[in-house]
């Protein structure tokens, strides 16, 4: 008999059962996931990503600070009503919300859950002004955690953030020489 996933053994001690379907296991231990691939190519980094959920991800413009979403808002533009509902894992979509594109040099790609998008909004907020700032260059690990433990009333999820940044033109590499 095959081990079960670690999501559905969580929800298996939960609810006390051998075998709990689905919507059991997404209702107690569901999960968001952006995954994807950042590979060096002539024309710079090609980015190739897809989402489960609602985590997201954003190009900063290290110029202007200012962010572009690069999966569509949960909320769209026009909402009158804003739900919470999402389809998470271990739901798998029909079709999975996917974005292809090259990182310029000018931009940084940002893949992050929720806890960090919705305080983030549309960037143009004190949040958006925080990360901007501190994000246009790579900061040390401990900093970043320091800059992702902000508060912001009603934003008390999880805040996971993942940030590429794109090399400079390098030119050649330094030949050795002498030590």
């Amino acid at each position: 008999m095959p081990r079960p996933t670690p999501p559905r053994a969580s929800a298996s001690w939960l609810l006390g059962t051998a075998a709990p379907g689905t919507e059991e296991v997404a209702r107690l231990c569901a999960t968001t996931l952006v995954a994807g691939a950042v590979r060096p190519t002539a024309g710079g980094p090609r980015v190739e990503l897809f989402r489960i959920g609602d985590s997201g991800a954003w190009l900063l413009d290290r110029a202007s600070g200012r962010y572009h979403q690069v999966f569509a808002s949960k909320t769209g533009t026009d909402a009158v009503l804003v739900t919470d509902e999402v389809a998470p894992l271990p739901r798998v979509p029909d079709s999975l919300e996917q974005a292809a594109f090259h990182l310029s040099g000018r931009m940084v790609l940002l893949t992050g859950t929720d806890g960090f998008g919705d305080p983030l909004g549309d960037g143009d907020g004190a949040v958006g002004a925080l990360f901007a700032r501190h994000l246009a260059e790579p900061p040390p690990p401990l900093w970043l955690g320091h800059v992702l433990d902000f508060s912001r009333e009603t934003f008390d999820d999880d805040r996971t953030l993942l940030a590429v940044w794109p090399r400079a033109a390098a030119g050649p590499a330094p030949k050795a020489g002498p030590r």
